[in-house]
């Protein structure tokens, strides 16, 4: 089955991706043009839905972490520039969110004329999604991808994180876990 979700239900996404696309690159492309993420939850349903941090659904504090170490701060996105470019129709536009030296460029022929500013204004808010943690420990088997968590560090700041990776493992003793999150 699929569940999805748009972040604005009144978008919409032209399926011009390039003759040759794979499904799973048709998929994300499609994703992306409806600020979206893409997928398999536990019950092996395709999801895509926006992958927002809110209400957290639990807390990774440092009594279920072995240490406070796993977390990354990536460089800031100052502008990015989205390229649609529809092969069938002969049409190219770009948009562009924010200004800058620090560019990233984005090609999606999927995106929608009417959302194409949306969207790229969408992917700089999500390339400034900097914190980045690969947190080992001790698991909360309810927790799924697409959860927002609190993770504590080292520092007491313990921020909110969207959780976009989960391994689950059993050693006889215990649930462990291997969480990626991302946040601001």
């Amino acid at each position: 089955g699929v569940s999805a979700s748009m972040q604005n239900p009144s978008a919409s996404v032209v399926t011009a991706y390039p003759e040759g696309t794979t499904k799973r690159e048709a998929l994300r492309l499609l994703a992306q043009a409806c600020c979206c993420a893409v997928w398999v939850d536990r019950d092996g349903i395709l999801q895509i839905q926006p992958l927002n941090i809110g209400t957290p659904a639990d807390e990774l504090s440092a009594d279920r972490m072995p240490s406070m170490g796993g977390i990354s701060v990536s460089e800031p996105v100052d502008c990015v520039t989205l390229t649609v470019r529809n092969e069938y129709a002969d049409t190219e536009v770009v948009y562009t969110a924010g200004s800058g030296k620090r560019v990233k460029n984005i090609d999606n022929p999927c995106v929608a004329p009417a959302n194409g500013q949306a969207v790229a204004d969408w992917l700089l808010a999500q390339y400034n999604r900097r914190v980045r943690y690969d947190k080992p420990n001790r698991c909360n088997p309810a927790v799924e991808v697409g959860d927002t968590l609190t993770v504590y560090d080292a520092y007491g700041e313990n921020r909110n994180a969207a959780v976009t990776e989960i391994a689950v493992s059993f050693d006889g003793g215990g649930l462990e876990s291997k969480i990626k999150a991302v946040g601001e």
